[in-house]
C-alpha cells in the first residue's frame, strides 16, 4: 500500500521526467518572440488565443521585455507581486494634547525637516484656544498607547473588556482648530479621568443642544484649567464650553463656514450623558 510520502516523491519523479524532456524538446518553428522565451524557459510554449498584441505580435523590443515576463508569468499561473491592497494607506490626524499634569495646551504639528517628518510642538495660550469639535463621532473605548492600538465604538456602544492589562478606557475625537490656536485636524485621544470628566461635561453641553443645532457642530473654547490636588498630586483638565455652531462640510478638509449662533448652554444636567459611570 502507497504511503502518502511515496505518492509524493513518486509524483515529484514524474515532474522531474516531464521538466527533463521539455528541455531536450526542439524548439517549434514559427514562434513569436514572447512565445519563444517561454518556450525557452520551461520548454513550452502557450497555444492558446490570446487578446494581448504582444502573444501575436513578431517584432518586440528590449523595452517590451518587463510586460512580457508578466504576462508570461501570468500564464503560468506565477504571481510576482502582493496584489492591491483592500485598503489604503492609514492616514493620522496630528495630535492636539491636553497637559494633565501642568495644565498647558500643545498642538502637535507634523512638519518636514532636511527632507524628514518630525513632530514639533506648539503651546497654545489658554485664551486663543479654539476648536470644531467633531462630537457626533466622539468615539469611547480601550486605549494602548504603546504600542499604538485603539478598540473604540460609538458613545453609547459596549466596548466590552480590555485587551489586555495595558489598554485603558479612555475616547478619541477630531478637533478643528481655529483662529490663534492653529488650523487643520487634529486628534484628541487620552486616557487621563480628568480629561474624560471634561470629554463627559462637553458631551452633555452638545446632547442638550444640537437637536436646535441639526447638521452643526460646536466651536468650544476653554473658559479656565481646572486643578484638583489628591495624594498623587496636583492635575487639571480643561473647562470647555460651546462659543458658537457652525455648519460643517462633508469634507472634514474644509473650513466651515460661521451661522448664526443659538443658544448654546445645556439647559440642565438631566440631559447630560455621563462617560464616567463606567469608570472606577
Amino acid at each position: 500500500m502507497l504511503t502518502t510520502a511515496k505518492i509524493l516523491a513518486e509524483q515529484e519523479r514524474q515532474a522531474d521526467a516531464e521538466r527533463e524532456r521539455a528541455l531536450r524538446k526542439e524548439m517549434p518553428s514559427g514562434l513569436t518572440p514572447l512565445r519563444t522565451l517561454q518556450f525557452m524557459l520551461w520548454g513550452w510554449a502557450d497555444t492558446r488565443q490570446r487578446t494581448s498584441h504582444r502573444w501575436h505580435d513578431p517584432y518586440l523590443s528590449f523595452s517590451d521585455l518587463p510586460a512580457v515576463a508578466d504576462e508570461i508569468l501570468e500564464a503560468a499561473g506565477v504571481s510576482t507581486m502582493l496584489g492591491k491592497r483592500k485598503s489604503a494607506s492609514a492616514q493620522y490626524d496630528p495630535v492636539l494634547k491636553f497637559d494633565a499634569r501642568n495644565g498647558k495646551i500643545v498642538r502637535c504639528d507634523r512638519v518636514q525637516e532636511g527632507g524628514e517628518w518630525v513632530t514639533v510642538p506648539h503651546e497654545i495660550p489658554l485664551a486663543d484656544f479654539e476648536a470644531v469639535f467633531d462630537v457626533a463621532n466622539l468615539k469611547v473605548g480601550w486605549i494602548c498607547f504603546s504600542p499604538p492600538d485603539f478598540k473604540l465604538v460609538p458613545v453609547g456602544e459596549d466596548y466590552g473588556d480590555p485587551p489586555s492589562d495595558k489598554h485603558k478606557e479612555g475616547f478619541r475625537v477630531r478637533v478643528l482648530l481655529r483662529d490663534g490656536a492653529g488650523d487643520g485636524w487634529h486628534e484628541v485621544s487620552a486616557t487621563s479621568i480628568a480629561l474624560w470628566d471634561s470629554m463627559s461635561e462637553l458631551h452633555g453641553e452638545w446632547e442638550a443642544g444640537h437637536a436646535e443645532h441639526r447638521g452643526q457642530l460646536p466651536v468650544v473654547g476653554v473658559e479656565e484649567m481646572i486643578s484638583k490636588t489628591t495624594a498623587q498630586g496636583t492635575s487639571y483638565r480643561p473647562a470647555f464650553t460651546i462659543k458658537d455652531w457652525i455648519v460643517m462640510p462633508k469634507e472634514f478638509g474644509t473650513t466651515p463656514k460661521t451661522v448664526k449662533a443659538g443658544k448654546a448652554k445645556a439647559k440642565g444636567k438631566a440631559a447630560q450623558l455621563d462617560l464616567l459611570s463606567e469608570l472606577p
